[in-house]
């Protein structure tokens, strides 16, 4: 068990900020089964950014915008360059994925 998934089950939030972000480790551990403290590390920088945004007065509406049109403009981005992998190769990239395993676990409990 992940050291914030720990941390996670022992703890009993009630500001919504930390509700929030308990949420999106959850919500990783369920998907992913690993990188709950990474997806709290990015969601912490997200907000330390929007701060800055809130103390100069941008409306938070404002703030949400910008970040779903960011979203857009990535998705977009992605689906122009992206390349297709044939299932021939993704069975060989599998095959390296999972016979070094300590390049994409951050804990091996």
């Amino acid at each position: 068990m992940s050291s914030f998934k720990l941390i996670r089950v022992q703890i009993d939030v009630s500001h919504p900020a930390a509700k929030s972000m308990i949420e999106l480790s959850r919500a990783q551990d369920e998907e992913v089964g690993d990188g709950t403290t990474s997806v709290i590390i990015l969601a912490g920088e997200v907000l330390s950014v929007v701060e800055g945004f809130l103390e100069k007065d941008i409306h938070p509406t404002t703030i949400v915008s910008a970040y779903f049109q960011a979203l857009d403009d990535i998705k977009k981005i992605t689906d122009e360059v992206g390349v297709s992998i044939p299932k021939i190769q993704r069975s060989k990239a599998n095959y390296w994925f999972f016979r070094f395993p300590s390049t994409w676990r951050t804990t091996t409990t």
